[in-house]
């Protein structure tokens, strides 16, 4: 019973102890929000279907010190199928993600700000839904205080297989790479547009590879 004690004693020490140094040093404090609106056009082709996907995706972000970022996602895609039997259909995509940028002290190179992404969520398709997980490495390069770069590189990957019966096709595991340049724009202090293309290469689905080519537009603000 003692050893139970003093046990817990020493854990509520250490817990009050690390939660004053927490404090000190606002590693909870939230230091801003950012929310986005993002339209993307995106084309589809393997040799079974010809797709266009029309995508509305939302983020809310909370900002933390030393970069640290945490991020909702809500989006919304209607796919419409120019080829094959298929009907048009709906999907969605729900995630939580963590983020982490970096500080380039080198004055060489301090017009870069790399980042790291990761989120987990659940994807909705036509006939199924399965949990999903992606992240991303990039760097926002800055040429003035109105233009900037951004470069990025995501995967995406399901955690279960599913059949997608658009394409007819066996068994598979959703799984993509995708790599985006875009162009922001800053025109006040707090707001900012970015037009991006994006090129997406997915796994093969039964014997033929998909390739999507999109052209997105977001409008981002910071609070």
């Amino acid at each position: 019973m003692k050893k139970t004690l003093v046990a817990l004693a020493a854990l509520s020490a250490f817990s009050a102890s690390f939660a004053e140094e927490a404090k000190e040093k606002n590693w909870y404090d939230i230091t801003g929000w950012s929310g986005s609106g993002e339209y993307s056009y995106k084309e589809k082709q393997n040799v079974t279907t010809s797709e266009v996907h029309n995508v509305m995706t939302m983020t809310i972000a909370a900002k933390f010190h030393d970069g640290w970022s945490v991020e909702a996602v809500n989006e919304t895609e209607r796919v419409d199928y120019s080829t094959g039997t298929a009907s048009a259909s709906m999907e969605g995509l729900v995630q939580i993600g963590i983020g982490k940028s970096f500080k380039i002290e080198n004055s060489m190179f301090s017009s870069f700000t790399p980042y790291v992404k990761a989120a987990y969520g659940h994807k909705f398709k036509k006939d199924m839904d399965f949990d999903i997980y992606r992240y991303d490495i990039g760097t926002n390069y800055k040429v003035d205080d109105s233009i900037g770069l951004q470069f990025n590189w995501r995967h995406r990957q399901a955690t279960t297989d599913y059949i997608d019966t658009a394409t007819v096709s066996t068994a598979t595991k959703y799984k993509t790479n995708e790599a985006t340049f875009g162009i922001i724009y800053r025109f006040t202090p707090k707001d900012s547009i970015r037009v991006a293309k994006k090129l997406e290469r997915a796994d093969a689905i039964g014997n033929a590879s998909s390739e999507y080519n999109t052209t997105s537009l977001t409008y981002s603000r910071s609070f």
